[in-house]
């Protein structure tokens, strides 16, 4: 028995020992990772993913534990709401301002629209000083940071606290214990606070159950002074009390003063209406719109004006539809009762009682729902491209359509230019620029899926402001970040401006010219041309220019004649060009007239090609005794005047002087100026000479006029002008082809029709000349002369020849005529114009006797050739009319039409009739509404103001319109509405239908002919009403797919783009969709599931989104018979676009097998192929499969009646080592 009983206490040990070894184990096999979360630190908050993190080491677990493990929690950025806009702080409040005593911090614009929100603001605050000593004293004491105590540390200090209080709850009790429970005193009333001693007494009185000899009749107790009586008492004592009444009144009137600022006027001072408000802010929701503004401006006294209240506009699309007055204490308004995803025009006014003044308007849309729609996310990389100084092509980025590229969307591109001084900064983008010196924005609206946009019509050399907007249709997105670039340079547009002539009397031959920089410079003015022009003896202008720096705006001429009348001018230019001239013509120097300038020619002289011949003509106008001439000359024309080398040469009657010792192989300017008692005249012509080369030969004999000259006519305005040149082939046979020196020729023509004109001279290489731009039918003269090695011929003997009048080769106009129903004598002329020709204009004539002469027709007028029909008014009745019409171009008249006739009806007695409504016009204003107005010719005369006639008979109209049905050919009946004004706002419209509109005029019993049938279609909707006429039926004969059939909704708001087809197994729960065209009314659901219930629904949708779905149809699949087919494989074929499908058949065969089907697809779902197979086979080939695509295949077996089960998948995919 010991031994069981000692074998029964081993054996317990044992267990013992092995449990708490296994749980020793089990208890270091679930200590997995711990990491020591308490010494990590966290990191900054990151403003962008709102986000801190922390590092945390291992403390211990497995080998496979990571060294550190990285925590991170949402941080909160201090998100704060300003007028709509979401900032984040970026710094704390600054340290008050003893000046203006505020304290102010920066805040970045967290989420906002960028039109009204800025990137950065500064948010400011009155402070005070005590106030700011506080914060200092509570900034020290949190400075200080507080040690993290850890858990155990927590608890250690709870416990003490706990037990400190228990201490006090004993000590308490003990006093109580220890007092004299034999005595019992009543309970007392305390006294008033004695102010001396700060306290109050209460005297208790002995109670009569006492048994204690010893206890006192009364007992006296003190307490410090407490509650609100004591320091009522200390106020009597010190005299501070006030009354109630008046502390409120003073604090009344100390907020009223601190509101108003200053003392307002009396209202019988005010003597203007409010100015115009300062700002209104606006901030959307789905359904409501919050307002806020500033109060007006101050006047001119810098006075605030008082106003009574103001007034609150707002409509939609349409400006102060409904107006609400509000109080003027208030700054701050909630418009309700909006509709989501729409436009609203605000606007606010202040009145006082001297009118309202001037509104503040802004533009805002509604919210759409979030569960509703999605947020449109704005285009991103704006970028503008200048292409010239008046175009810029901006594109953009759009993710949203990336992602989903089916999506319709438009953009629409807003631009403004800003101030000149931002337009000379560098091109560059970001930001929110909100120092705008320029007009409102221009909107452009660019093609759908078209991500650019080309601006033109741009001013050159300017800073212009983009930004693009997105738009599905219903919603839009908020503008994108605004990016800006400056446009290319131009010439410059305008002329200088106040050209100012300046003359000392002192020196009346110098001229100070003084003016202002133009206006459109188009770019930066690197310098002006100033240039004075004189007339010689010969009548030509003689013009002398002078280059000024663009950073100067005045000249001095020196070299002026007086009593001389000269024609000054200014030019602006830029690297790009110049501009038009600033003239001042006809200004007349004071003084004696010099004598005029004369006429210099220069060439070589004979046997020296080292000198030059000069030849000029003495000036007819010589007021004084000419003593001789001075001759300047220089090799560089643009060198100062003193530079020229001058010679003089004296004699009255002097023609001619040669100049000798010049370079050769160099180019000379020559001028010639008179030298007479009086003084220098002005200068001659500048004349150009080159001196011959040393190894040029020179040819001494004269130069013979170029011969055989001949004018061939091409057309009505060009010339062929061909001639020989007999010198050319003289020099050809003595010293050949090598020695030909060159040669140019001058060709000169005029015209001699109906005067001789003047002459006009081209310059040409070659011995024939093209003439263009000639007039049609005119008489010119033309010769010619040749120039070679500085030296020229006579004129040809002159040859003319008369230009053609016209090209007649366009056909004739086709013309047609007819009458006006209503009026016998108006008769309407319409004709087709040509199209490959610049018509100037169109000449209609007419007449009653067809076979009189041409000229004895009637000319109606010259027509413009932007008209191509006119009318005839007052024609006799019963009278047959003939008309036909002719073209003019710049070629001359063109053939006239064919002679078409019209005959007057006979005139009928008419009665009174009241005039059609004219200007019929029909505005859609959404799609169910539209606004209809005509114009009534004939009410306004004899209407009065209560809408009578002076009969006494009322004036009414009636208004017709049906809905054209699109389905059927046939109309819809005919609504009327009966106004009385000649407009109404029609409601309760069909969207996406196109009506037609007439309208007549109503007086009494009698009423006008309906006017002109006016068509517009109503904006589109969403489908009103689901696909009808739902069925869902088996495909052929196979059990697992199903064929689902229907018909376009009755009401489609417009054109239906597309259907979605739901299917699933519960009623509610549609999750499948499938997407269709719009031609698709019928669509095959495949790989069913055999003996399952499906629920299947349609939805329409057009370009505004979809309609209602239509009501769920149930269908069961059939039950399949039999097992699949077994053993599905795939090989390649011999073509790599082909691959073979081998299967066994099911196995048991239940029935004879009729024939098998092949499914195939891709991993997503398209490419859907059903291939058919008969039933004794059990192969066949896939063709035309797609490289790099994986397909899904299932063989399925068909009887007679039934089908059986699909097999399992096989992919295959093309191998890559067969293409």
């Amino acid at each position: 028995m010991e031994v069981n009983v000692r074998a029964t206490l081993l054996l317990t040990v044992l267990l013992l020992v092995f449990g708490t070894t296994l749980a020793r184990k089990d208890k270091k096999a679930r200590i997995r990772c711990k990491y020591d979360k308490s010494s990590a630190k966290w990191s900054p908050c990151d403003k962008t993913l709102r986000l801190q993190t922390k590092e945390a080491k291992l403390l211990k677990g497995r080998k496979k534990c990571p060294p550190s493990r990285t925590y991170s929690r949402p941080c909160d950025l201090g998100i704060i709401l300003i007028n709509g806009c979401k900032y984040v702080q970026v710094s704390d409040w600054s340290s008050c301002d003893n000046a203006a005593k505020t304290s102010t911090r920066t805040l970045e614009l967290s989420f906002g629209d960028t039109k009204t929100c800025d990137n950065n603001t500064v948010e400011s605050r009155q402070c005070d000083e005590k106030e700011e000593r506080r914060k200092n004293r509570k900034r020290g004491r949190g400075s200080r940071k507080k040690k993290k105590m850890s858990r155990k540390e927590r608890r250690r200090k709870n416990r003490k606290k706990r037990k400190r209080l228990r201490g006090k709850q004993r000590k308490r009790k003990k006093n109580k214990q220890d007092m004299n429970s034999d005595c019992v005193y009543k309970k007392a009333v305390w006294s008033k606070c004695d102010l001396k001693t700060g306290k109050q007494k209460a005297v208790q009185e002995l109670k009569l159950v006492s048994n204690s000899g010893d206890c006192e009749k009364t007992k006296v107790t003190a307490r410090p002074c407490k509650g609100g009586a004591s320091r009522k008492d200390k106020r009597k004592k010190g005299g501070q009390e006030k009354d109630e009444k008046d502390r409120k009144k003073k604090r009344k009137e100390r907020k009223k003063k601190r509101k108003d600022g200053k003392k307002k006027k009396d209202k019988d001072e005010i003597s203007q209406e409010p100015p115009h408000m300062t700002e209104l802010y606006v901030v959307p929701y789905s359904t409501f719109v919050m307002v806020s503004w500033q109060p007006p401006q101050q006047d001119e006294f810098g006075l605030p004006v008082p106003v009574d209240g103001y007034q609150i506009g707002y409509g939609r699309d349409f400006p102060d539809v409904n107006m609400v007055q509000i109080n003027a204490s208030e700054v701050t308004y909630k418009i309700i009762g909006l509709e989501p995803g729409w436009q609203y025009i605000i606007s606010i006014r202040a009145y006082n009682h001297m009118g309202v003044g001037q509104a503040l308007y802004e533009t805002v849309m509604t919210r759409i729902a979030d569960d509703a729609k999605s947020v449109v996310m704005p285009p991103i990389g704006v970028r503008p491209l200048v292409l010239s100084a008046h175009e810029i092509n901006v594109t953009w980025v759009d993710m949203s359509a990336k992602e989903d590229p089916n999506q319709k969307r438009e953009y629409f591109l807003r631009y403004r230019p800003l101030s000149q001084q931002q337009a000379r900064g560098s091109p560059s983008t970001g930001g929110t620029n909100t120092a705008f010196a320029a007009p409102n924005f221009k909107v452009q609206r660019s093609e759908p899926q078209q991500r650019y946009s080309l601006v033109a019509q741009l001013r050159p050399f300017t800073k212009y402001e983009f930004a693009v907007l997105a738009s599905d249709g219903q919603r839009n997105s908020t503008w994108s970040m605004m990016v800006w670039n400056v446009t290319q340079e131009a010439a410059p547009s305008s002329s200088p401006r106040d050209l100012t002539v300046i003359i000392d009397p002192d020196t009346p031959g110098q001229v100070l010219l003084t003016w202002q920089p133009p206006l459109e410079a188009n770019g930066v003015i690197t310098g002006y041309d100033v240039s004075y022009i004189t007339s010689n003896m010969d009548g030509q202008p003689l013009e002398q220019r002078v280059q000024v720096e663009g950073s100067k705006l005045s000249v001095t001429l020196y070299t002026l004649s007086p009593g001389v009348t000269y024609d000054f001018s200014v030019n602006a230019k830029n690297k790009k060009g110049i501009g038009p001239p600033l003239r001042v013509e006809d200004y007349q120097l004071p003084g004696d007239p010099a004598p005029a300038s004369a006429t210099l020619t220069a060439s070589r002289a004979p046997n020296d090609p080292r000198a030059a011949m000069l030849v000029w003509e003495i000036p007819q106008k010589v007021t004084a005794n000419i003593l001789g001439f001075v001759i300047l000359y220089t090799q560089d024309l643009g060198s100062q005047h003193v530079d020229w080398q001058v010679e003089s040469r004296l004699g009255q009657a002097l023609r001619m002087a040669v100049i000798e010792g010049l370079e050769p192989d160099t180019s000379y300017h020559f001028k010639v100026q008179v030298h007479t008692s009086i003084g220098y005249g002005p200068e001659s012509n500048t004349v150009l000479y080159k001196t011959p080369s040393a190894k040029d030969k020179i040819d001494m004999r004269p130069i013979e006029e170029p011969r055989n000259l001949r004018a061939n006519v091409l057309s009505s305005t060009s010339v062929v002008v061909s001639w020989q040149d007999p010198g050319m082939a003289r020099i050809y046979e003595e010293d050949g082809e090598e020695s030909i020196p060159p040669a140019t020729y001058t060709v000169r023509y005029r015209a001699l029709d109906p005067e001789p004109s003047t002459l006009t001279q081209v310059k040409s290489p070659f011995a024939s000349l093209y003439l263009l731009d000639l007039e049609p039918l005119t008489r010119y003269e033309f010769s010619v002369k040749v120039h070679r090695q500085g030296k020229e011929s006579p004129w040809s003997q002159p040859v003319v020849n008369t230009t053609f009048a016209a090209d007649f080769s366009q056909p004739p106009l086709i013309a047609e005529v007819h009458g006006r129903a209503n009026s016998p004598d108006v008769a309407v002329l319409t004709w087709q114009p040509y199209l490959d020709s610049k018509i100037k204009e169109y000449v209609v004539m007419y007449t009653t006797d067809r076979w009189k002469l041409q000229k004895q027709w009637q000319q109606k007028a010259a027509i413009s050739q932007n008209v191509k029909q006119q009318t005839f008014h007052g024609l006799r009745p019963e009278t047959t009319y003939y008309f036909f019409v002719q073209a003019m171009t710049d070629l001359g008249f063109g053939p006239r039409s064919k002679v078409v006739s019209y005959t007057t009806p006979k005139k009928k007695k008419s009665f009174f009739k009241l005039k059609v409504p004219e200007m019929l016009r029909v505005r859609i204003m959404s799609s169910s509404s539209a606004v209809v107005n005509w114009h009534d010719s004939g009410g306004a005369r004899s209407m009065d103001k209560g809408g009578f006639d002076r009969a006494g008979v009322p004036r009414t109209y009636t208004l017709r319109y049906h809905r054209i049905n699109t389905r059927s050919p046939e109309y819809e009946g005919y609504k009327m509405i009966w106004p009385t004004f000649p407009s109404i706002f029609l409601l309760d419209l069909i969207p996406g239908s196109t009506y037609e509109f007439q309208v007549r005029v109503n007086r009494g019993f009698h009423h006008s002919e309906w006017s002109k049938v006016v068509t517009n279609t109503t904006l589109e909707a969403a489908p009103g009403s689901p696909p009808q006429e739902v069925r869902v039926t088996m495909a052929g004969d196979d059990p697992t797919s199903a064929m689902v059939i229907w018909q376009p909704p009755e009401l489609t708001h417009g054109n239906i783009t597309g259907y979605q087809v739901y299917y699933g197994t519960k009623k509610g729960k549609l999750s499948t969709l499938i997407n269709l065209t719009q031609s698709e009314l019928s669509y095959r659901v495949q790989l069913l599931k055999p003996q399952k219930s499906y629920h299947f629904s349609v939805e329409a949708w057009n370009k505004k989104g979809p309609g209602p779905l239509a009501e769920p149809v149930k269908y069961r699949t059939p039950r399949v018979v039999g097992n699949p087919p077994t053993d599905v494989t795939i090989t390649p074929s011999e073509n790599p676009y082909n691959a073979i499908v081998n299967w066994q058949p099911p196995n048991p065969a239940v029935k004879r097998i009729k024939y098998y089907t092949v499914t195939y697809h891709t991993e997503d779902g398209k490419l859907l192929t059903i291939e058919r197979v008969g039933g004794s086979k059990q192969t066949t080939v896939l063709k035309s499969l797609q490289p790099s695509t994986t397909y899904h295949m299932r063989v399925q077996a068909h009887y007679r009646r039934n089908a059986g089960p699909q097999s399992k998948t096989a992919k295959y995919s093309i191998p890559k080592e067969l293409l």
